[in-house]
């Protein structure tokens, strides 16, 4: 049983990149992209994200069961959203942040005060990053 639970958690790694990587789904390559090209930096792997995730916050292997299925989930949701070509981009971005901020809010739901103090902390330092990685193209 540690082992298989070991497995998953190594099969899941950076759910912490998720809840940031939501935020930098808005980011994501413009529709010239192909919708089912796979995870990128901006489409996480749910797996990574929860192994991320995991080892930074020290998740429960009940917490960790928990967050893997909303990973996949916001993972599935973004998705759709991107291979939605009849949204605009300002409408697109938007539904984006709406699935990113409803499943942090699942995940959050699931953390200790001190996990989800750390799990705030995370996001902003990755919101952070993509901001000085992105100029500001005036959306």
């Amino acid at each position: 049983m540690t082992i298989t639970l070991r497995s998953f958690l190594l099969a899941v790694p950076l759910t912490l990149a998720l809840a940031g990587t939501a935020v930098a789904q808005e980011q994501a390559p413009g529709p010239e992209a192909p919708a089912d090209s796979g995870p990128t930096r901006a489409h996480a792997d749910p797996a990574q994200q929860l192994a991320r995730l995991t080892q930074r916050l020290q998740l429960s292997p009940a917490q960790a069961a928990q967050i893997g299925p909303i990973l996949q989930d916001r993972l599935r949701q973004t998705s759709a959203v991107r291979g939605d070509s009849s949204l605009a981009r300002p409408d697109r971005r938007a539904k984006l942040r709406d699935i990113a901020q409803s499943h942090d809010s699942q995940i959050e739901a699931i953390l200790s005060d001190s996990q989800r103090q750390q799990f705030t902390q995370m996001r902003q330092q990755m919101m952070q990053r993509r901001e000085r990685a992105q100029p500001n193209d005036g959306d």
